[in-house]
């Protein structure tokens, strides 16, 4: 994975600190997985990722 640096602006700025992943929702939204990534500063981002290949049995 790359690194990923939080969005989230605050006082104008781009907050910047690493996120970490909290949660991943598999098969809920379409075709994708839902990704939650939260900073230090409890900042959540919602990432939509394309799902890895599955069995279809």
């Amino acid at each position: 994975m790359e690194d990923k640096k939080c969005p989230v602006f605050v006082d104008g700025k781009e907050c910047g600190r690493p996120l970490t992943l909290v949660d991943l929702e598999s098969e809920k939204i379409a075709r994708y997985d839902l990704a939650t990534y939260e900073c230090s500063l409890g900042h959540r981002s919602y990432i939509l990722l394309e799902p890895k290949t599955r069995d279809s049995s």
